[in-house]
């Protein structure tokens, strides 16, 4: 609740030392204003016998402002206050002046709160207030009230600080949304205070009258999409815990939405409280209202109970004021559209979702060029086909294609997208060669995207989530329609696994935003229900899976889930039915469930599938993948205690990888360094420092260095083996230190293997760019 930071315009006095430091205020050098006040006015006075001086007054009152810039530049800031508060009042007393006496008043306030007298500081303040009002200057006076109520809620005087903030809505004028700014950002902390402080009802109340100001609403929607605004929000949740710890410790708060219990929710309250004084069916389209209610509809917070506003009706609102203002962008009808629709989702309501595209589409038309209303279009046809509006829905989303193929080429990365997603639609529906017939093709020239492999993957992505709406669509309009196509047949008769595949595409997301604790209990969760001993071979569900071995190797020792091995168990079942040639992603999960089992004990289970996956890799892979599954059998070796043996086939490996793996491929380097580092973790938990370090540094000097050949494509699945190998190579170390050499004297400087990684990783972070993970990575080791 600080004090407020700009500069005291000082009085002018035609002096031009006053003059020139005003100046210098305004500009933000307010040491060097203070620097030419003191050297002007004050190098040979004294704060305790100076005589009552109205220009004095005025360099003071500038003066002590210097203390938030340089503090050294001011000495005794505190006793030149007191002076300018005496002298201000002498003056005013022989010859009223309100304005010399609001420099002293204003100059004492500031000086007492630098110097930590609060309690002082509110008396003064509170007359600061009082000599604005006074003075006709109410906007000084409401930004003083509104200071007055940050600084009594800072020293827990919260009911006057309800009433002064109360008080300092009621103040605001009709001035600009940029005057009263930084007013209305000081009253949206007052707010979050009151809601600390278990004062619901009074923080309500404010952010109430505040809405219905105009000037507060539109200052509060410049803030509602901005950062500033949402850092506010941010840095709310440690702010009221620390002021509730220091003042309400033995409240007790009835409320389930009370900021200590759920942070989250008092966003959704601020905003609903703000559009409290407006009734969304009869209001008039208003820019400000809409930002406002905007940003209330974007919280998950905003459809509980415990919000004051319909979220919609709001949504409602927000959608048909911006269609009806005249000078709406497309993209602010879009964004208005996406975001009633997702309020539509959220209440379940599809028809409401139907007819707000329906709107926009309509809206559009001869506002937005072809690419916006084919857009529109084609999300107005999806929402037809997922209520089951067929033949509405194949109809839009065909004459919406057409009408983009008029003017695309086939290079256009948009329309393939668009392709991929009516083509579904119609397969959905059985009408697969329809398509064809009504002359639509897909606008794709083969040769110009030999290379974009970002675009090839986001097709990719597109045509999973397009097949996957298609078969859930199949599934529920159309699930006794004969249909001969083989494709179709055998892509319904796989439904079953569309949760699964939904929920994994969720995970993986999780996984790609580095939300790793989120991953884990996403994994957690859609696993529970289901039983691994009698769940059908599901590609969906044998990939959640996967995901299960892999959080299961990456958790901290001592850390146990008794469902890992089953689940383990059904994907390594799952595999073989549904990858029968053992492809790459046989030899992948073959590779985890290897890291899973060791890590839990199943020794036996480990090294029979790695020796598996080492034996069909040797005949049927590549050079790579081969010496990558030897390297996993020694891990499993290791694991199991035969340390000897286990460096014996490592190092064998090793060398055969420094013969046969290309430095200047990044997928075969990143092999490479993932090698060495295995390999030093093997030798280093046994205590084999020295060829440990060396290992490494070979790895780093042969793999590491070679960053200007690096591509774009595949670097984020790189950067996550990469993290999710070494954090799991770290854990390994930790279990077969313990249990296989926790009593091994070893007399070398690097004793718990420490010192070589660190080495290491020094090593990798110089030379390579996929390794500032594992920054992350070494904060979790043991």
């Amino acid at each position: 609740m600080g004090r407020s930071r700009r500069p005291v315009r000082l009085r002018l006095t035609g002096r031009r030392a006053l003059v020139r430091a005003g100046q210098l205020f305004d500009d933000g050098h307010a040491a060097q204003a203070a620097a030419l006040l003191a050297k002007t006015y004050l190098r040979h006075q004294d704060p305790h016998t100076a005589v009552a001086d109205e220009d004095l007054v005025d360099a003071v009152g500038g003066y002590v402002r210097a203390v938030d810039a340089d503090p050294k530049a001011v000495p005794e800031p505190l006793a030149w206050a007191r002076w300018a508060y005496t002298a201000a009042h002498q003056l005013h007393a022989n010859s009223p002046d309100l304005g010399v006496l609001q420099v002293g008043v204003d100059a004492l306030t500031h000086a007492l709160l630098g110097a930590g007298l609060p309690g002082e500081a509110l008396a003064v303040r509170h007359e600061g207030v009082e000599v604005a009002a006074a003075r006709g200057d109410l906007a000084g006076a409401r930004r003083r009230r509104v200071l007055l109520a940050s600084e009594l809620q800072a020293v827990g005087r919260c009911a006057d600080a309800a009433d002064e903030g109360l008080a300092a809505v009621e103040g605001l004028t009709a001035a600009g949304p940029h005057s009263v700014r930084e007013d209305i950002e000081s009253m949206l902390v007052l707010y979050m205070g009151l809601e600390a402080c278990h004062r619901h009802d009074a923080a309500t109340a404010l952010a109430t009258r505040l809405g219905q100001h105009p000037a507060g609403l539109e200052a509060v929607a410049l803030l509602a999409f901005e950062p500033a605004g949402d850092q506010l929000l941010n840095v709310l949740a440690p702010a009221l815990r620390a002021h509730t710890r220091l003042h309400h410790a033995g409240d007790v708060c009835g409320r389930p939405d009370c900021p200590e219990a759920r942070d989250g929710a008092v966003g959704a309250r601020l905003y609903a409280a703000l559009l409290a004084g407006h009734d969304p069916a009869t209001v008039a389209p208003d820019h400000a209202l809409i930002k406002v209610a905007s940003r209330f509809l974007c919280f998950p917070d905003a459809d509980e109970q415990h919000t004051t506003a319909d979220t919609a009706a709001w949504a409602g609102y927000t959608h048909r004021a911006t269609l009806a203002l005249p000078g709406s962008s497309t993209d602010e009808i879009t964004a208005a559209t996406r975001l009633t629709v997702a309020v539509a989702d959220r209440h379940s309501d599809a028809q409401a979702g139907i007819d707000v595209c329906r709107a926009a589409v309509t809206a559009l038309t001869g506002r937005a060029g072809v690419a916006g209303i084919v857009a529109a279009r084609l999300d107005l046809a999806q929402r037809l086909h997922r209520a089951g509006h067929c033949r509405d829905a194949l109809n839009e989303a065909a004459g919406a294609l057409a009408a983009y193929g008029a003017v695309k080429t086939g290079r256009d990365v948009t329309g393939v997208t668009y392709y991929l997603m009516v083509s579904s639609m119609f397969d959905g529906c059985h009408r697969h060669d329809d398509i064809a017939a009504l002359g639509l093709h897909a606008p794709f020239d083969g040769a110009f995207f030999n290379d974009q492999h970002t675009v090839v993957a986001g097709w990719l992505v597109a045509f999973e989530e397009s097949r996957l709406a298609r078969l859930e669509h199949t599934r529920a309009f159309h699930p006794d329609t004969a249909c001969t196509g083989e494709r179709c047949a055998h892509d319904l008769a796989a439904a079953a696994d569309i949760p699964h595949q939904r929920a994994f595409w969720h995970i993986k997301a999780l996984y790609q935003e580095h939300r790793l604790d989120d991953a884990v209990a996403a994994v957690r969760q859609h696993l529970t229900g289901y039983d691994p001993a009698t769940s059908p071979p599901l590609q969906g569900l044998a990939a959640v899976a996967v995901c299960h071995l892999t959080n299961a190797v990456e958790q901290a020792p001592g850390e146990h889930d008794e469902t890992v091995l089953p689940w383990g168990r059904y994907a390594r079942r799952a595999a073989d039915l549904l990858d029968p040639g053992r492809g790459t992603g046989w030899t992948d999960l073959t590779t985890m469930f290897v890291r899973a089992a060791s890590r839990y004990g199943a020794h036996t289970e480990a090294i029979d599938a790695a020796t598996d996956a080492s034996n069909h890799t040797s005949e049927h892979g590549d050079a790579a993948t081969a010496l990558s599954a030897q390297l996993e059998h020694a891990a499993a070796l290791h694991a199991a205690g035969h340390c000897t043996d286990a460096r014996e086939h490592a190092t064998a490996a090793w060398h055969d990888m420094l013969e046969h793996l290309d430095p200047t491929d990044p997928e075969q380097r990143l092999t490479g360094l993932l090698a060495g580092t295995n390999l030093m973790h093997l030798l280093g938990d046994c205590h084999q420092h020295t060829d440990a370090v060396a290992v490494h540094t070979l790895a780093v000097r042969t793999y590491g260095a070679h960053t200007a050949i690096d591509i774009p494509a595949g670097a984020q699945d790189r950067e996550q083996r990469w993290q999710r190998d070494n954090r799991g190579f770290i854990h390994r170390s930790h279990d077969h230190r313990t249990a296989y050499h926790a009593h091994d004297p070893c007399r070398t400087e690097h004793e718990h293997l420490d010192v070589p990684v660190a080495t290491a990783l020094q090593g990798i972070l110089a030379h390579t760019d996929v390794t500032p993970l594992l920054i992350a990575v070494t904060q979790d080791a043991p």
